[in-house]
């Protein structure tokens, strides 16, 4: 099938593949909000969001079962300005990458990348790429809607999860750079003495990216045997024997004439079996310690062993497998380990929550992952209502649900605040329209759509923006972005020191091939390949970008 070719061919045009909600988003906002033209190649009007692509204003199509040279030619690549490449599978966009860099030498392209190790080395592959991943992008916004704090900011970059906070709230070592003085609204930005600020970018726990990197942490032993102490039939059982022996101790009492507590003691220690012949007894004296003494042996004796080989065991197994339980209170449900939920809930993780996971599926890409982080993985339907049950959801602080399926998360949501009409709910939703009315009509707290937070950070990209986030900082937003050193630029063999300007950059890390160090010396020599990741002004980004490049 050869691809259906628009009518005209607009110059300096964007190109979008895909026909995904990404895709539909992407180009919805190069349309409306940039003003700009678009072309999208997909497989078919009719299929997955094609319909609605094909409805957007200034939108030209191209029908094409394959991303290949023909196809290319078709979409006017030659003459476009940029291509994003937002299909699913990493391996598919960067094939299609490869084909359009030998039609369009130095074409600006950015290519949607769920792996973050294959995403850092796209610049390897390509001369003008941005990798970015809808997942990444997203999820700092389901973490701060879960935790419903408007002051905290969360950031994912390679290798760390770093926090907007207040200095007073964190300990020194994990202070990265001083924003500014909040009580101050006209204080500086990025100040050079940076004591007075009171917000603060910081990194969260020092988590690195990949789990296998880091043992999982622990949870202390103490809390594991507090954990075991928890349950039920031990405390049953205690309180049954307890209630028996008072019944047959006041009953001992009134036939001996003997005081209550030690009339306690002969029948405890009867019960256990040390009872001794006593020739004075009198005959219904005599039928009660002898009922005693058997009912210990057996049956009082057997539970209390049967118990406290079950207590040993399995707190043996719980220190040993580093299996936790679920928390009693406080912590955050989140509802699917795709991507996005995986990311959410190490996120969440690293800012110190307490979080239980559900997953219909045990071999979703996430459950190894958050497993090795020592937290709950539950596999079952969430939107029945033991395993909500199961989850804690009753005394949780927040319920995200987050799979790829909109009724799922609907369901689950539903189910969360039938179980507990008070319950902080967060859902994913593709649809603007259905989750606004959700949350008017439903009493759904926050809704989120994936592509629609991503799009603005994709079509940023495409117009040729180096930010990869920003921080708002008051009325005020400091922008974050990876730079390369080029060879020959003005800081190529200069200090780290000497790429800092006052009130408008601060270098935070350093990347060099492998993850990046957040903790570079100020007397580090930067070598051509390096990549800075900074925080900066819009002034201040500019003004660096000249220096670490031999243009201009």
């Amino acid at each position: 099938m050869s691809p259906v070719l628009p009518r005209r061919v607009q110059r300096r045009h964007f190109v979008v593949c895909g026909d995904t909600p990404l895709a539909y988003r992407l180009a919805e906002e190069l349309t409306k909000r940039y003003g700009e033209n678009v072309t999208v190649v997909l497989k078919s009007k009719r299929d997955n969001h094609g319909p609605e692509i094909s409805r957007l204003p200034g939108v030209r199509i191209v029908e094409s079962p394959r991303l290949d040279e023909d196809t290319f030619r078709a979409a006017g690549l030659p003459e476009a300005r940029s291509l994003a490449l937002v299909q699913h599978g990493d391996i598919g966009n960067i094939h299609a990458a490869l084909r359009a860099q030998e039609l369009h030498p130095g074409l600006r392209m950015v290519v949607r990348m769920s792996s973050g190790s294959l995403g850092r080395r796209m610049h390897e592959l390509f001369p003008d790429c941005t990798a970015l991943s809808d997942a990444a992008i997203a999820a700092p916004a389901f973490v701060t809607a879960a935790l419903n704090d408007p002051t905290l900011s969360v950031v994912r970059l390679p290798g760390q999860t770093l926090q907007v906070a207040h200095r007073a709230q964190l300990p020194p070592e994990q202070v990265l750079v001083g924003l500014s003085d909040q009580a101050v609204p006209s204080s500086a930005l990025l100040p050079q003495d940076e004591k007075p600020t009171d917000l603060v970018l910081a990194l969260a726990n020092g988590s690195t990216d990949e789990p296998s990197a880091r043992p999982p942490r622990r949870r202390p032993r103490l809390r594991v045997l507090l954990d075991i102490l928890r349950f039920r039939k031990l405390w049953i059982a205690f309180a049954v024997g307890l209630s028996m022996m008072a019944v047959v101790s006041t009953i001992w009492s009134r036939l001996t004439g003997k005081a209550w507590i030690t009339a306690a003691y002969e029948m405890m220690m009867t019960s256990a079996g040390s009872g001794q012949v006593d020739p004075q007894l009198q005959g219904p004296q005599r039928v009660l310690q002898v009922v005693v003494t058997l009912a210990g042996l057996v049956i009082l004796v057997p539970i209390a062993t049967a118990l406290a080989v079950e207590f040993v065991v399995n707190t043996r197994l719980a220190i040993a497998l580093n299996k936790p339980r679920v928390p009693h209170s406080g912590h955050v449900v989140v509802v699917g380990l795709g991507n996005v939920g995986t990311r959410v809930v190490r996120q969440l993780h690293d800012l110190g929550y307490d979080v239980v996971a559900i997953d219909a599926d045990e071999s979703a890409v996430g459950v190894p992952i958050v497993r090795s982080l020592g937290l709950e993985v539950i596999i079952g339907d969430a939107s029945r209502r033991k395993t909500l049950q199961a989850a804690g959801v009753r005394n949780c602080r927040a319920l995200v649900t987050i799979t790829s399926d909109d009724a799922t998360n609907l369901d689950a949501g539903l189910l969360g605040k039938e179980l507990r009409p008070d319950l902080w709910v967060v859902l994913r939703l593709f649809d603007g329209d259905l989750a606004h009315r959700v949350e008017r009509h439903l009493g759904i707290t926050r809704s989120r759509s994936v592509s629609y937070l991503a799009a603005p950070a994709f079509a940023a990209a495409m117009i040729d923006r180096k930010a990869i986030h920003t921080i708002p900082v008051g009325r005020r937003v400091l922008l974050v972005a990876e730079l390369p050193v080029a060879a020959g630029s003005e800081l190529a063999g200069a200090k780290l020191s000497e790429a800092h300007d006052a009130g408008e950059v601060r270098v935070i890390a350093v990347r060099d091939g492998g993850y990046p160090n957040y903790r570079p010396k100020p007397g580090r020599l930067l070598r051509p390949g390096d990549r800075l990741t900074v925080v900066a002004t819009r002034a201040g980004l500019s003004g660096l970008l000249a220096r670490l490049s031999t243009e201009g």
